[in-house]
């Protein structure tokens, strides 16, 4: 067996280059979770938009005298209601 530098052998990788490679491995792991993060952060976002354009929609409609409709309006409040008594059970 040939030896490097004395004791070393060829065969036995270098201390710091497993630390090189378990960092490089945790900052992946890393990444992949902010990304994930990200991509959570962004679908939320973009129900909440969802949302708030259907009930702007539905809060714009009128009769042929101006006057909001209210059966449209009930039943956001109504569904309002409902979603805050499920989260509580």
């Amino acid at each position: 067996m040939k030896y490097v530098h004395g004791s070393r052998s060829l065969a036995q990788p270098k201390k710091s280059s497993k630390k090189i490679s378990e960092l490089l491995v945790a900052q992946k792991k890393m990444e992949e979770e902010r990304r994930r993060k990200r991509q959570e952060i962004e679908q939320k976002k973009m129900e909440r938009i969802k949302h708030r354009k259907e009930r702007n929609k539905l809060m714009q409609k009128v009769t042929k005298k101006g006057q909001p409709l209210m059966r449209h309006r009930i039943k956001l409040l109504l569904n309002e209601l409902t979603n805050q008594k499920d989260p509580t059970k």
